[in-house]
């Protein structure tokens, strides 16, 4: 019998994790850090840090624009969702919102919202990295003067810290859901690393028309097949919403190349 429980136990195992690993190199990306639910906030330099030094090959991290032009590590659109203070980063200057602090974490603590460059000057082996920017754009603004004053933002800081710390552009992704600053940044910087975060069909026909690195798709929204055809064409994969162990083993067996998940533990250990 209790060779049986024990036969029984590791085929159960056995069938949870049955990964069937391409050639391709598939990318742990921490999300946001640690991810969602996680004991430190996400976005926050803590979960960043934490999920670098267990060994993620990268972190994904939100990105907002404050009305003055300084980019924000944060996702949500409302600041009091989860944190000390109130109202929207686009609409407030950054010395509004600096000493935000996140009130969803453990107690005791305190974690602050901070700026991307925050992250770039203080992490280590800043060039050893991933880094995947998912550009939360709130503003309705279509204004040329939005597109540029983002641009430069972001073109700024890029080139800034790969002079300064060694950034490699070619590991840093910038994801984009709106179409006008796809065209707008593309304009102004062809080289760089660009994903279109749509659902399939729509996120294809972008990076085919812009000519894209890559695409960024829920998983829930992606096949096996849909990777395939997207490798065949030659773009990039990233997938995300991995919640749960099985959900990174269903990213894993789909074949795409980078994983933003919320489990980053285990997915270094069925990977790593």
């Amino acid at each position: 019998m209790v060779l049986f429980f024990i036969f029984s136990f590791s085929s159960c195992k056995q069938e949870d994790i049955n990964i069937n690993l391409s050639e391709r190199d598939i990318k742990v990306i921490g999300h946001g850090g640690m991810g969602i639910g996680q004991v430190y906030p996400m976005n926050s330099y803590e979960s960043i840090m934490y999920a670098l030094t267990l060994g993620s090959d990268g972190v994904e991290i939100d990105v907002q624009m404050t009305k003055d032009g300084v980019l924000v590590a944060f996702h949500d659109e409302e600041l009091d969702i989860k944190t000390n203070k109130k109202g929207k980063i686009h609409e407030q200057n950054w010395n509004e919102i600096k000493n935000a602090q996140y009130t969803s974490s453990a107690p005791y603590t305190k974690y602050r919202v901070i700026r991307l460059e925050d992250i770039f000057e203080h992490l280590p082996n800043l060039e050893n990295y991933v880094f995947s920017l998912d550009i939360k754009s709130f503003s309705s603004s279509t204004s040329p003067v939005y597109y540029n004053q983002l641009n430069t933002a972001l073109i700024s800081l890029l080139e800034k810290y790969e002079q300064k710390r060694n950034l490699n552009l070619n590991k840093v992704y910038i994801e984009l859901k709106r179409t006008d600053l796809i065209e707008s940044l593309q304009k102004e910087r062809p080289n760089y690393q660009i994903f279109a975060y749509e659902d399939f069909e729509i996120a294809m026909e972008k990076a085919r028309k812009y000519n894209l690195r890559g695409i960024t798709v829920q998983t829930d929204n992606l096949t096996k097949e849909n990777v395939e055809q997207a490798h065949q064409e030659g773009f990039l994969v990233a997938t995300l919403n991995t919640h749960s162990n099985n959900k990174n083993i269903e990213a894993i067996n789909k074949g795409v190349d980078y994983i933003q998940t919320d489990k980053v533990k285990h997915l270094l250990k069925v990977l790593k």
